[in-house]
């Protein structure tokens, strides 16, 4: 049986993956401790680099835009965007963010019990659920963490690895502004001669994928935030109305699933207050009005300000979301998109590159 090139390349991808997770499951049977040490050393480079690319592609309007006020210097240039974005960052986490943790203390203190109380009375109405109350109610008692043995050494290392990040993540951005290029190119120049031409086209194509889904998702989670702010205000949420509005667009960047859980919140807190609109129906409310904000969005907003080189197949997204989620954590599902997105883009390249030379033969036989 023979392949196409690029069903080949697919098979050659899928082999060397599938040997990659073997090789690491191996690695951590035999020797855990040395690959939990190799995978928290390497945690602590690629969170506070990944941020930065992330942050990168974010600011590259705003790169842009000083370089048109004559600010030709790399280094003042990517010193003043780092400077902007600490300034920013502060100021929203002294207002917005502020605001936001009294919320959201204030909804596990006084709403959570509340929401309880509500569904244990709807269990007792209901006995046949009751099996499945028991089972879910240790993972939904917030007062049951008290009881959690704190581990020391595991808890330092967290704040560490969060304090290395915080500091990392400047280093690396202010780099990454000034000698990005600079590092692509080198990084070039390593290949061998036959492989430089087909490298920058990938690269190309792979930062016009990443480019697209980061602006585009950015500026959709911030539309978002906006919209679902204003809806649940109207509806009577009060203070909550931000609390609900930031998480419904902030976890909207993991495909299906975070939309799923942010929704579930702002449900359930109808049952805490009599006066949100629509009364008794105000859950049904709630999940009709984020399906119709969300399709609104996937279908008419993400389209536009994100092109068709982020747009995926559903079980292609699902697939990416639990395979890269399971490499790399929280990061991971994060970067799912776009770095399918990039492997697409790849193999949509090399296929048109081996169909091209079968398409000048056939043209140079047709001819006269």
């Amino acid at each position: 049986m023979t392949f196409k090139p690029w069903q080949s390349l697919w098979i050659k991808t899928a082999i060397l993956m599938l040997l990659t997770l073997g090789t690491i499951f191996m690695i951590n049977l035999v020797f855990p401790a040395l690959f939990g040490r190799f995978f928290g050393a390497f945690y602590a480079i690629f969170i506070p680099f990944s941020v930065a690319v992330f942050i990168v592609y974010l600011v590259a309007p705003l790169s842009q835009f000083l370089t048109k006020l004559k600010i030709e210097n790399k280094t003042a240039r990517s010193l003043i965007i780092v400077l902007l974005l600490l300034i920013v960052v502060a100021v929203f986490i002294v207002t917005a963010g502020d605001v936001i943790y009294t919320q959201a203390l204030l909804f596990i203190e006084n709403d959570w019990p509340i929401i309880l109380a509500a569904i244990q009375a709807e269990i007792n109405d209901n006995p046949g659920l009751s099996d499945i109350y028991d089972f879910v109610m240790p993972y939904l008692d917030f007062d049951a963490l008290s009881d959690v043995t704190v581990d020391i050494y595991g808890a330092f290392q967290s704040i560490t690895n969060v304090l290395i990040a915080v500091v990392l993540t400047p280093v690396f951005l202010f780099f990454l502004l000034r000698d990005g290029s600079k590092i692509k190119a080198a990084l070039i120049r390593v290949l061998p001669d036959h492989m430089e031409h087909d490298t920058e086209q990938l690269t190309s194509r792979a930062d016009t994928v990443i480019k697209q889904y980061f602006n585009g998702r950015f500026t959709s989670i911030a539309i978002m935030v906006v919209v679902f702010t204003i809806i649940f205000f109207i509806m009577g949420f009060g203070g909550r109305s931000i609390l609900f509005g930031f998480l419904l667009g902030v976890l909207d960047i993991i495909p299906y699933i975070g939309p799923v859980i942010g929704t579930l919140l702002p449900m359930l807190y109808t049952l805490t207050d009599e006066t949100i609109a629509f009364g008794d129906f105000a859950p049904l409310a709630v999940l009709v009005i984020v399906f119709v904000v969300n399709f609104l969005q996937n279908n008419l907003l993400q389209p536009y300000i994100m092109g068709k080189e982020t747009k995926m197949h559903p079980l292609l997204v699902l697939s990416s979301l639990l395979f890269f989620g399971y490499l790399f954590g929280v990061i991971g599902i994060i970067l799912a998109i776009p770095l399918t997105g990039t492997i697409r883009s790849a193999v949509e390249y090399y296929q048109v590159k081996n169909q091209t030379p079968k398409n000048a033969k056939k043209s140079e036989v047709k001819s006269p």
